[in-house]
Protein backbone atom coordinates (compact mmCIF):
# COMPACT_ATOMS: atom_id res chain seq x y z
CA UNK A 1 0.00 0.00 0.00
CA UNK A 2 1.36 3.53 -0.63
CA UNK A 3 2.54 5.34 2.18
CA UNK A 4 -0.32 7.76 3.88
CA UNK A 5 0.75 11.23 5.04
CA UNK A 6 -0.42 12.36 8.48
CA UNK A 7 -3.53 12.59 8.53
CA UNK A 8 -4.77 16.27 9.61
CA UNK A 9 -8.64 17.51 9.81
CA UNK A 10 -7.71 19.20 6.73
CA UNK A 11 -6.52 16.55 4.90
CA UNK A 12 -8.85 14.27 5.87
CA UNK A 13 -11.82 16.74 4.85
CA UNK A 14 -10.08 17.52 1.44
CA UNK A 15 -9.67 13.71 0.83
CA UNK A 16 -13.68 12.88 1.55
CA UNK A 17 -14.24 16.06 -0.37
CA UNK A 18 -12.36 15.03 -3.36
CA UNK A 19 -13.39 11.35 -3.61
CA UNK A 20 -17.07 11.73 -2.43
CA UNK A 21 -17.78 13.85 -5.43
CA UNK A 22 -21.30 13.56 -6.17
CA UNK A 23 -21.69 14.35 -1.85
CA UNK A 24 -24.02 11.30 -1.28
CA UNK A 25 -22.06 10.20 2.39
CA UNK A 26 -20.34 7.24 0.80
CA UNK A 27 -16.92 6.61 -1.59
CA UNK A 28 -18.64 4.13 -4.21
CA UNK A 29 -17.87 2.94 -8.12
CA UNK A 30 -16.40 4.93 -9.91
CA UNK A 31 -15.30 7.15 -7.03
CA UNK A 32 -13.97 4.32 -4.96
CA UNK A 33 -11.77 2.61 -8.19
CA UNK A 34 -10.03 6.28 -8.58
CA UNK A 35 -9.84 6.38 -4.61
CA UNK A 36 -7.99 2.77 -4.43
CA UNK A 37 -6.26 3.79 -7.92
CA UNK A 38 -4.63 6.97 -6.23
CA UNK A 39 -4.00 5.16 -3.04
CA UNK A 40 -2.15 2.03 -5.01
CA UNK A 41 -0.30 4.83 -7.05
CA UNK A 42 2.83 2.90 -6.59
CA UNK A 43 1.13 -0.40 -8.01
CA UNK A 44 2.43 -1.22 -11.46
CA UNK A 45 -0.28 -3.01 -12.93
CA UNK A 46 -4.15 -3.52 -13.36
CA UNK A 47 -3.73 -7.31 -12.24
CA UNK A 48 -1.83 -5.32 -8.85
CA UNK A 49 -4.34 -3.05 -8.28
CA UNK A 50 -7.53 -5.50 -8.79
CA UNK A 51 -5.56 -7.47 -5.91
CA UNK A 52 -4.68 -4.30 -3.98
CA UNK A 53 -8.58 -3.29 -3.97
CA UNK A 54 -9.68 -7.02 -2.70
CA UNK A 55 -7.24 -7.05 0.20
CA UNK A 56 -8.26 -3.32 0.78
CA UNK A 57 -12.17 -3.84 1.27
CA UNK A 58 -11.83 -6.95 3.23
CA UNK A 59 -10.02 -4.79 5.34
CA UNK A 60 -11.36 -1.68 5.64
CA UNK A 61 -15.40 -2.06 4.25
CA UNK A 62 -16.73 -3.11 7.93
CA UNK A 63 -20.18 -3.84 7.07
CA UNK A 64 -19.52 -5.22 3.02
CA UNK A 65 -21.63 -2.85 1.24
CA UNK A 66 -18.89 -2.37 -1.21
CA UNK A 67 -17.90 1.40 -0.44
CA UNK A 68 -16.64 3.55 1.93
CA UNK A 69 -17.93 6.05 4.25
CA UNK A 70 -16.52 8.54 6.78
CA UNK A 71 -15.73 6.09 9.66
CA UNK A 72 -14.39 3.24 7.43
CA UNK A 73 -11.67 6.15 5.55
CA UNK A 74 -11.03 7.10 8.97
CA UNK A 75 -9.91 3.82 9.63
CA UNK A 76 -7.29 4.35 6.50
CA UNK A 77 -6.35 7.72 7.00
CA UNK A 78 -6.07 7.53 11.21
CA UNK A 79 -7.20 10.94 11.99
CA UNK A 80 -6.82 12.24 15.36
CA UNK A 81 -8.46 10.82 18.19
CA UNK A 82 -10.67 14.28 18.80
CA UNK A 83 -11.49 14.57 15.22
CA UNK A 84 -13.31 11.41 15.24
CA UNK A 85 -16.15 13.13 17.27
CA UNK A 86 -16.65 15.09 13.70
CA UNK A 87 -17.59 12.17 11.90
CA UNK A 88 -20.15 10.03 13.90
CA UNK A 89 -22.50 7.22 12.61
CA UNK A 90 -24.68 6.57 15.00
CA UNK A 91 -25.25 7.00 19.03
CA UNK A 92 -26.37 10.34 18.68
CA UNK A 93 -29.18 12.25 20.19
CA UNK A 94 -33.17 11.85 20.32
CA UNK A 95 -35.02 14.19 17.21
CA UNK A 96 -36.66 15.44 20.27
CA UNK A 97 -33.05 16.23 22.20
CA UNK A 98 -31.71 17.53 18.96
CA UNK A 99 -34.12 20.05 18.28
CA UNK A 100 -33.54 21.49 21.88
CA UNK A 101 -29.81 21.78 20.61
CA UNK A 102 -30.86 22.81 17.39
CA UNK A 103 -32.83 25.74 19.10
CA UNK A 104 -29.80 26.49 21.89
CA UNK A 105 -27.38 26.92 18.91
CA UNK A 106 -29.48 28.35 16.37
CA UNK A 107 -28.81 31.84 18.51
CA UNK A 108 -30.17 34.25 15.85
CA UNK A 109 -33.30 31.55 15.13
CA UNK A 110 -32.57 32.00 11.22
CA UNK A 111 -32.55 28.17 10.33
CA UNK A 112 -28.65 28.39 10.32
CA UNK A 113 -26.31 27.00 12.43
CA UNK A 114 -23.91 29.58 10.94
CA UNK A 115 -19.91 29.23 11.70
CA UNK A 116 -20.08 30.97 15.16
CA UNK A 117 -22.88 28.90 16.51
CA UNK A 118 -21.36 25.74 15.22
CA UNK A 119 -18.00 26.97 17.05
CA UNK A 120 -20.04 27.28 19.90
CA UNK A 121 -21.69 23.81 19.46
CA UNK A 122 -18.20 22.23 19.66
CA UNK A 123 -16.53 24.04 22.13
CA UNK A 124 -19.67 23.09 24.37
CA UNK A 125 -19.69 19.57 23.33
CA UNK A 126 -15.80 18.68 23.42
CA UNK A 127 -15.45 20.69 27.18
CA UNK A 128 -18.60 18.20 28.11
CA UNK A 129 -16.84 15.52 27.48
CA UNK A 130 -13.66 16.33 29.21
CA UNK A 131 -11.83 17.67 26.18
CA UNK A 132 -10.34 21.36 25.94
CA UNK A 133 -9.68 22.22 22.54
CA UNK A 134 -6.82 25.59 22.09
CA UNK A 135 -8.20 28.20 19.86
CA UNK A 136 -6.73 27.37 16.88
CA UNK A 137 -7.42 23.88 17.16
CA UNK A 138 -11.53 24.65 17.35
CA UNK A 139 -11.28 27.06 14.10
CA UNK A 140 -9.71 23.91 12.32
CA UNK A 141 -12.77 21.85 13.67
CA UNK A 142 -15.41 24.16 12.83
CA UNK A 143 -13.66 24.79 9.23
CA UNK A 144 -12.99 20.80 8.82
CA UNK A 145 -16.83 20.22 10.23
CA UNK A 146 -18.02 23.01 7.52
CA UNK A 147 -16.33 21.12 4.97
CA UNK A 148 -17.72 18.22 5.59
CA UNK A 149 -21.60 18.61 5.52
CA UNK A 150 -22.16 22.39 4.11
CA UNK A 151 -22.35 20.29 0.57
CA UNK A 152 -23.59 24.06 -0.78
CA UNK A 153 -20.61 25.42 0.67
CA UNK A 154 -22.66 28.81 1.89
CA UNK A 155 -20.62 28.95 5.27
CA UNK A 156 -23.33 27.10 7.55
CA UNK A 157 -25.16 24.16 8.53
CA UNK A 158 -29.28 23.82 7.58
CA UNK A 159 -31.40 21.24 9.48
CA UNK A 160 -30.50 18.14 7.37
CA UNK A 161 -26.72 18.97 7.56
CA UNK A 162 -26.47 19.42 10.76
CA UNK A 163 -28.15 15.92 11.25
CA UNK A 164 -25.03 14.65 9.31
CA UNK A 165 -22.75 16.36 11.80
CA UNK A 166 -25.23 14.67 14.85
CA UNK A 167 -26.94 11.64 13.29
CA UNK A 168 -29.95 10.81 15.66
CA UNK A 169 -30.52 7.39 17.50
CA UNK A 170 -33.27 7.13 15.93
CA UNK A 171 -33.24 8.93 12.86
CA UNK A 172 -37.16 9.50 12.12
CA UNK A 173 -36.29 13.00 10.64
CA UNK A 174 -33.72 11.89 8.15
CA UNK A 175 -35.85 11.29 5.21
CA UNK A 176 -37.81 14.66 4.96
CA UNK A 177 -36.25 17.16 3.33
CA UNK A 178 -36.17 20.35 5.01
CA UNK A 179 -34.38 23.63 4.84
CA UNK A 180 -35.32 25.47 8.25
CA UNK A 181 -35.97 24.55 11.28
CA UNK A 182 -39.50 26.86 10.86
CA UNK A 183 -41.03 23.32 9.01
CA UNK A 184 -41.17 21.94 12.46
CA UNK A 185 -43.13 23.01 15.49
CA UNK A 186 -41.28 22.61 18.93
CA UNK A 187 -41.05 24.84 21.72
CA UNK A 188 -37.70 27.41 21.29
CA UNK A 189 -37.63 27.68 25.42
CA UNK A 190 -36.16 24.19 24.94
CA UNK A 191 -31.93 24.02 24.68
CA UNK A 192 -29.88 21.35 26.74
CA UNK A 193 -28.12 22.76 29.60
CA UNK A 194 -26.55 21.82 32.92
CA UNK A 195 -26.85 17.65 33.79
CA UNK A 196 -28.92 16.97 31.29
CA UNK A 197 -26.32 18.66 28.36
CA UNK A 198 -22.85 17.04 29.59
CA UNK A 199 -24.76 13.48 29.81
CA UNK A 200 -25.84 13.87 25.89
CA UNK A 201 -22.55 14.98 25.09
CA UNK A 202 -20.74 12.77 27.18
CA UNK A 203 -22.56 10.09 25.49
CA UNK A 204 -22.17 11.53 22.30
CA UNK A 205 -18.42 11.52 22.35
CA UNK A 206 -17.72 7.71 23.55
Amino acid sequence: MAHLRICTAEYFTDTWRKYDADGNGYIEDKELKSFLTDLAKDESTQTDIEKFTKTFMQKYDKNKDGKIDMRELAEVLKPEENFLFLIRTGGGPSSVEFKKIWSKYDADASGYIEACELKNFLRDAYASCGKSLSAEKLDEYTAAALKLYDRDDNHKLDFNEMIKLLPLATNHLKDRQVNRIGNFSYPTKYCISGIQGKLFFRVSCS
